[in-house]
């Protein structure tokens, strides 16, 4: 489809004309029924980029407001003509603004910006507000309920099984086909650019390198105490393997993370080789700087190509999971969905469990009361748990890590954003109980090498899973390739995690605080906390 161009405005640049235009964005961001708190967060940001565009490219400079329609999707754009000037990178910022320009901007929390033909620009997509996934789940998994059992009960089993054949699984092997053919270059390119987004070797060695360094090692401890449960999710452990030797197994393993070259990764859907080969160019371009100006350009813009692809697949989802069910009940295979309660429970026991250490181990380390921390994290993990959205929370996170925390405003403006990331420790815990489930009810052959393999994949999984819309569904089809988990779970996994990634999101938000506020302290970037009026001894050691 054509770039048409729907509407331009030019405007000279003055703070009367800054209101006006600021005002403009959030009457368009209403007319398209966008989400109220995107909305101002855009007219906050557009807001501060032309006062710095005013102060740097002169009062009186032309702006022009663009709205444009491409691929079904509506775009608005302000440029503005001169010499470069991008308004994210801050020089008040303790650590290099590139960085946090491009966390921010991952998580959709800012406009892009990009410099053409002498041309600054900034560009986001006009978002509506998203129908709640609860309310559709509920649609999808009733009218597949429905569908199926009245195909099952009331047409012939000759047609039920032709439009099996001819029909359903076409559509599913198509589906899963797509997956896999974008998940791998699009778990690469978000490790790629959200390591390359750390910034510079200044703030990779200052910083970024001990953040990465705690939030790994935190996400790879709650995947290890998740194998506590697998007596009750996993099947039993084959005991054909019992001879030979477990340690030669789990060393191959490790081995083979190292590629033999750099196309059959992606062909194999080999997640951990992919993940390393990521992880080493984003480091390299870190390392080399401007000389890799040219190549981190191609990976950005790569990066939004497949975002954008996998935003549009997205939206397929809900069709995919309603004809998957159809197909689960016309196979009498309507258990597997009907006994994911006992994964449910077992899930949020530990998850609970989970947070409580956590809360605990936290408050005695640094010394602070239970209740503190607890009345300090409340009010972003209501947010989080209500919109299962890490980016409208993220202004009360930043909050609380500030205020109520201490956390210093260069540590949490950097840290905040880059563990909504790659920090997700519930997530990850999440992926190795269900890949538990999935291998009893698949009835997958499980040794001990499988276990190690899988607490390193689904920890390595849950970091490198972009947060984009459809981000776990790519995730998703290269965890339970790598496990030997059969393509017939994705439907199930899919439809389950649209109820759960509201406690995910929320517990994973809640751990970031925790893990800011304990780090602070560890690396001296905390101030005093703020004292309830109540409990005036509530204080930081």
């Amino acid at each position: 489809m054509k770039n048409e161009k729907l509407s331009k405005k030019e405007y000279k640049l003055s703070p009367e004309t800054i209101d006006r235009i600021a005002a403009e964005i959030e009457t368009m961001c209403a007319g398209y029924k966008m989400d109220r708190t995107s909305a101002i967060r855009y007219r906050i940001s557009v807001e501060e980029s032309l006062d710095i565009w005013m102060n740097r490219l002169g009062t009186g400079c032309t702006v022009y407001l663009e709205e444009r329609k491409k691929l079904f999707k509506t775009y608005i754009e302000i440029s503005a003509e001169g010499s470069r000037v991008n308004p994210y990178q801050l020089e008040s910022l303790e650590f290099n603004g590139e960085s946090r320009e491009s966390m921010l901007l991952r998580i959709g929390l800012i406009p892009a910006y990009y410099y053409r033909n002498n041309i600054n620009v900034l560009a986001f997509s006009m978002k509506k507000k998203a129908v709640n996934p609860l309310v559709m789940l509920l649609a999808v998994i009733l009218t597949a309920i429905a569908v199926g059992f009245a195909g099952k009960y009331l047409v012939p089993a000759g047609i039920i099984t032709s439009l099996s054949e001819n029909v359903i699984g076409p559509i599913e092997d198509t589906f899963f086909g797509v997956l896999s053919c974008i998940a791998g270059p699009m778990i690469f390119l978000s490790v790629a650019w959200g390591i390359y987004g750390i910034g510079d070797v200044y703030t990779l060695g200052s910083i970024g390198k001990k953040l990465l360094l705690f939030f790994l090692k935190v996400v790879f401890l709650f995947t290890l105490a998740g194998t506590v449960f697998y007596p009750l999710l996993g099947p039993a452990i084959t005991s054909g393997e019992v001879h030979q030797s477990q340690f030669g197994k789990i060393f191959q393993m490790l081995l083979d993370i190292f590629p033999h070259n750099i196309v059959s990764p992606f062909m194999e859907g080999n997640t951990l080789q992919i993940i390393l080969l990521a992880f080493l160019i984003g480091l390299s371009m870190i390392f080399l700087g401007q000389r890799t100006d040219i190549v981190a350009v191609a990976v950005e813009q790569i990066n939004l190509i497949i975002n954008f692809l996998m935003d549009f697949i997205s939206k397929l989802v809900p069709f995919f999971v309603f004809i998957v069910l159809v197909q689960i009940i016309w196979s009498d295979s309507f258990s597997v969905l009907t006994q994911v309660w006992k994964f449910a429970i077992v899930f949020l026991i530990a998850a609970v469990l989970f947070m409580a250490v956590n809360f605990a181990y936290v408050c005695m380390k640094n010394k602070i009361t239970f209740m503190y921390m607890i009345k300090a994290c409340l009010p972003s993990f209501m947010i989080a748990i209500t919109t299962a959205s890490s980016s409208a929370s993220f202004e009360s996170v930043m909050s609380t890590c500030q205020k109520k925390l201490g956390i210093t405003n260069s540590l949490s403006s950097f840290g905040v954003p880059f563990g909504m990331v790659i920090f997700k420790p519930f997530t990850a815990m999440y992926y190795l109980l269900f890949c538990f489930y999935f291998a009893s009810v698949y009835h997958v052959q499980v040794s001990f090498g499988w276990i190690v393999i899988a607490i390193i994949i689904a920890a390595i999984s849950a970091v490198a899973t972009p947060p984009i819309p459809g981000g776990a569904a790519a995730t998703y089809t290269l965890l339970f390739l790598q496990l030997g988990i059969p393509s017939e779970a994705l439907a199930v996994a899919l439809a389950v995690d649209m109820i759960f990634d509201f406690i995910l999101t929320s517990s994973d938000m809640t751990a970031l605080q925790l893990e800011l506020f304990h780090i602070s302290g560890k690396v001296n970037m905390r101030k005093s906390l703020q004292k309830p009026a109540n409990n005036p001894q509530n204080n930081a050691g």
